[in-house]
């Protein structure tokens, strides 16, 4: 969601059912290793899981 939208981080975290912004955040942080501003502003495709990864496209 957060690389195929304009969401929000807030919004996002609402849609998901976080309560508080910096569950989300650090949940983030801990999955890909990157906060979800810098994982947005870089190549998102270098922190996608394998499966994602659309090869000869």
């Amino acid at each position: 969601m957060l690389r195929e939208s304009n969401l929000s981080l807030s919004e996002i975290a609402y849609l998901c059912g976080y309560s508080e912004l910096s569950a989300i955040h650090h949940a983030f942080k801990r999955w890909f290793t990157v906060s979800p501003s810098q994982y947005r502003r870089e190549k998102p495709l270098l922190y996608a899981p394998q499966e994602e990864i659309i090869y000869g496209a």
